[in-house]
């Protein structure tokens, strides 16, 4: 999934068109998160693939650990990471959130 695909446009005052901006759901932690501790081998995309089986879903571990990804996929060595489970719930919510 792309996290854009459901980001629209509109046109400004100039009649150039933007995008509008995307938001992004809460994710709130859950008992069923999953909880590792990083090493130096450990990116944002390789995580996202193998928990949720797709690279482009990175973006919903960096937002479930505030301030990672933000320019960068890899994360810092020796640190608590919280992978969440509900990936269909997160998905959906951000559907709703950018429709």
């Amino acid at each position: 999934m792309n996290r854009y695909s459901t980001t629209t446009t509109t046109k400004r005052w100039d009649g150039r068109q933007v995008y509008k901006s995307t938001t992004y759901p809460v994710i709130a932690p859950q008992d069923s998160d999953v909880i590792i501790i990083t090493d130096e081998t450990m990116h944002l995309d390789s995580l996202a693939y193998k928990y949720y089986g797709d690279t482009s879903l990175w973006f919903i571990i960096a937002l479930a650990n505030s301030g990672l990804g933000t320019g960068r996929l890899s994360v810092p060595v020796g640190i608590t990471l919280r992978i969440p489970t509900n990936i269909n719930y997160i998905l959906n919510q951000f559907k709703l959130l950018n429709k």
